[in-house]
């Protein structure tokens, strides 16, 4: 409870460093809901390097629209290979949340990460 308790405080009151940001341009997008629909329209106008999206449509329409994407299972290979994470602590914990991915998805962030030379 105390952590999703955290979550909302920092969510109302986000750190000074956080710039939220709204697209000032509506595209429609019908196949999309309200949050992926901004996401990828935000990207678009700020000409963003990667969105960092995991909801395949989006991914697709985001590719379509010469958007790079990622996801969060390459957010969190890429912390656990730059040391920053333990990823046998940080999966199961994700496990545990909203989040859902395919067991061949996280059997390639395994993958990747038996092959990296840091880890």
């Amino acid at each position: 409870m105390k952590n999703a308790l955290s979550s909302i405080n920092w969510a109302m009151m986000p750190p000074a460093w956080l710039d939220v940001r709204r697209p000032t341009i509506t595209v429609g997008m019908p196949a999309l809901d309200k949050g992926e629909l901004a996401a990828i329209t935000l990207a678009m106008e700020l000409h963003a390097d990667r969105l960092l999206i995991d909801e395949q449509m989006g991914r697709q329409i985001a590719q379509r629209n010469g958007i790079a994407v990622t996801g969060i299972l390459a957010v969190i290979r890429d912390a656990a290979v730059a040391g920053l994470i333990d990823i046998q602590e940080v999966l199961p914990r994700l496990k545990r949340t909203s989040f859902r991915a395919s067991l061949e998805l996280y059997a390639a962030v395994f993958d990747h990460l038996n092959k990296s030379p840091s880890i």
